[in-house]
């Protein structure tokens, strides 16, 4: 049989490292709270990058951002999902630069079109999203698209409807030149009406239907007007992809 001492000692041996483990896991939990209230990781400075149209007040808006918190009191990611609230903002990446500052990157939804909806023009977005209502005080000139039939339109939404997919298909498949100068897009009967600089002409695109798009506007309507002066031209009929049709302007000649 053992000494009592001896089973005393091993005992005390024993219990040792889990005293240890627990005085490690108390020192861990108290200089969390200590860096936790420390004033050096209070958020001094909040920096926006990559927005070109929205000011710091729209992309912090209804942040509740708090420049007096500390650092890591702060949900990047909650952070992020509030900024993505903001139909004008396509994506967002929101990060610690320690100690004390937030970085916020963006990049803003890029308008595409307009759209008539009940008498009002919206602002649409590549993906299709709503931007905003357009103000009338507002210099944008983006081609209106018309002819679409919905019932309810939300901003921030995206837009799921086969014609006004068709509708951007076309300005999708128009490079940057045409762009310019294509005023709208009536997709109710599949008619483009291109507004040249310079004039109170207007040109007729008539495509018919949503077939074939890339051939009868990256093929036949970019052949066409880089053979003749698009003002010489009244309509281009592209019904029929394989036998386009071009009616001359007669003012012009």
């Amino acid at each position: 049989m053992k000494p009592e001492n001896e089973l005393t000692h091993k005992r005390a041996n024993h219990q040792k490292p889990n005293f240890e483990r627990l005085y490690g896991v108390l020192f861990i939990f108290l200089m969390g709270l200590i860096i936790l209230n420390s004033s050096i990781f209070n958020v001094k400075a909040v920096y926006i990058r990559g927005n070109q149209t929205l000011s710091t007040a729209d992309i912090l808006r209804n942040t509740n951002l708090n420049l007096s918190r500390n650092i890591f009191q702060i949900d990047c990611n909650q952070l992020r999902q509030i900024i993505m609230h903001n139909p004008k903002i396509a994506a967002a990446k929101v990060f610690y630069q320690f100690p004390d500052k937030i970085v916020i990157r963006i990049r803003e939804r890029r308008p595409l079109c307009l759209l008539l909806f009940a008498d009002n023009l919206l602002i649409i977005g590549e993906d299709a999203v709503v931007i905003d209502l357009k103000d009338e005080n507002e210099p944008i000139k983006l081609p209106v698209i018309t002819g679409i039939d919905l019932n309810k339109i939300e901003i921030g939404e995206a837009i799921k409807d086969q014609h006004f997919n068709a509708a951007l298909a076309i300005l999708r498949l128009a490079d940057e030149n045409l762009r310019i100068i294509l005023s709208e897009i009536d997709i109710k009967n599949y008619v483009m009406y291109i507004d040249l600089p310079n004039s109170h002409h207007t040109l007729k695109v008539e495509l018919g239907n949503a077939a074939q798009l890339e051939e009868k506007i990256s093929k036949d309507l970019r052949s066409i007007l880089s053979r003749t002066a698009p003002d010489e031209l009244s309509t281009i009929d592209l019904r029929i992809p394989s036998f386009p049709t071009v009616i001359k302007n007669t003012a012009q000649q």
